[in-house]
């Protein structure tokens, strides 16, 4: 070529350009179809949540956690919830997909995983199991919030993949209420 830049080169520009086009065309197509936000999918947005944390936040009616069942986590569930952690002074627990309750009701996390993601916020599930269980002790943890489907289903998401947290949950906790989607535990000994 007369410009002095070989074919090898020009190709390889020529093929990264159509990788970043066809990126881009990918994420406008999903942004603009909302493909990944199948769990607010044909739902309206009306006024902000009214909520010191929430302020902004427009939630969507409905929700779905689960398209075949037609599950749903309504506003006032979470509102509910919320609350509910607001006025527990103690250490909470809250899984899978709900961490913003922990900002949202002044609580830290007892554990150090933003969210449940096997291969991306931990390598190993057994190694989880260790993590949580031992959070949980360290922090005599008072209060679990745990959601009944997540929104997640191509993942097992439920708690059976730590076995031990699972048993210490079922000797240490006992089932206080259902709010929506939600099922809340308080600590055996908190009740006797």
């Amino acid at each position: 070529l007369k410009s002095g830049v070989s074919v090898p080169h020009t190709l390889k520009a020529l093929c990264f350009a159509m990788i970043c086009m066809g990126t881009l065309v990918l994420c406008a197509a999903q942004s603009l179809l909302r493909l990944g936000q199948e769990s607010v999918r044909m739902a309206s947005f009306g006024d902000p949540m009214n909520d010191s944390f929430y302020d902004s936040l427009r939630w969507g009616e409905p929700t779905y956690t689960n398209d075949e069942t037609q599950e749903v986590v309504t506003e006032i569930s979470v509102k509910q919830v919320l609350q509910r952690l607001r006025n527990e002074s103690g250490s909470v627990f809250v899984y899978p997909d709900f961490s913003t309750l922990y900002a949202a009701s002044n609580h830290l996390a007892p554990h150090p995983y933003l969210w449940f993601h096997p291969g991306l916020t931990y390598s190993d599930s057994i190694e989880a199991d260790r993590v949580l269980l031992e959070s949980l002790q360290s922090h005599e943890t008072g209060l679990l919030v745990l959601e009944k489907t997540y929104f997640d289903l191509r993942r097992d998401r439920s708690l059976t993949g730590y076995p031990r947290l699972t048993a210490y949950i079922e000797s240490t906790f006992v089932h206080s209420e259902d709010i929506g989607n939600f099922s809340l535990y308080v600590r055996r000994d908190s009740v006797e």
